[in-house]
Formats: structure tokens, sequence, C-alpha cells
């Protein structure tokens, strides 16, 4: 997922199993603080269109607190 730290909206990502690909076109990019994460409506939501939601951690790495200080969200929408 290191590779997220640098991805643009408008950009694609490729999910694959097997034979079977699906591309998706990257709609949203942002950073929250990590504790805001567990009460973020938006990320969590299961309503909606058909969506890939991938969360990695980002910012600052603090051993005595645990981990990195926020998470980066990266929302995408499939595409043919």
């Amino acid at each position: 997922f290191f590779r997220l730290w640098n991805i643009k909206v408008g950009e694609r990502v490729v999910l694959s199993a097997g034979d079977v690909r699906q591309a998706y076109k990257i709609t949203k990019v942002r950073e929250v603080p990590r504790t805001d994460l567990v009460d973020d409506a938006a990320v969590f939501d299961i309503g909606g269109p058909p969506r890939l939601v991938l969360i990695t951690c980002a910012g600052e790495f603090r051993a005595d607190r645990g981990g990195y200080s926020r998470n980066l969200i990266v929302v995408a929408r499939p595409v043919s």
C-alpha cells in the first residue's frame, strides 16, 4: 500500500483475481487523524453505488503512541 502515498485523483488502479480484473478510477484522496477514522461514516457507508475504499497508514510514525498519526483514505469508482 505504500504506493498509495503518491496516488492522485484521476489515476486508475486495477484489482485482479485469477482471470478476473476490475479497473477503478481514483475519485478522492485524503488524510484523517487516526483517531477520527472510526467515526468516518463516508468510509464505512455500505449504501450507494459500488466503490473501492483503500485505507493505509500515513503521517508521522510514533512508536510511543502505537504507530502512525494519520490514515490515508483512497476512494475509487469502477470503470469499464
